[in-house]
């Protein structure tokens, strides 16, 4: 979950610094359902994200390939160091986004 927060968060963050790709839908701030257009703008941004957008740089997210993963050791009872490679996540297109504030 917190891993799809980091993946929307960086993408908001990518297209408030870039022009957004032409076939974005986008909102205007003024108007009275910012939050609900906002919300339907970033569904239907994070869909079109299967494949590359040339057209402001933005990588595909689905697949997420992470050439190494590594998560240290936690404090509970249960503790070990987890280590990955080569690693290809699925799935981030089809999350369904219900509410961005």
């Amino acid at each position: 979950m917190n891993f799809h927060i980091l993946t929307l968060s960086i993408l908001v963050c990518s297209c408030a610094c870039a022009k957004l790709p032409s076939n974005f839908k986008k909102c205007n701030r003024k108007q009275s359902d910012f939050n609900a257009c906002f919300s339907e703008a970033v569904a239907h941004a994070v869909k079109q994200l299967n494949v590359p957008v040339k057209e402001v740089g933005l990588p595909s997210i689905d697949p997420l390939v992470v050439p190494s993963l590594k998560i240290g050791a936690g404090t509970s009872a249960v503790s070990f160091e987890q280590s990955y490679t080569n690693l290809s996540l699925t799935g981030f297109t089809n999350v369904n986004i219900e509410k961005v504030e």
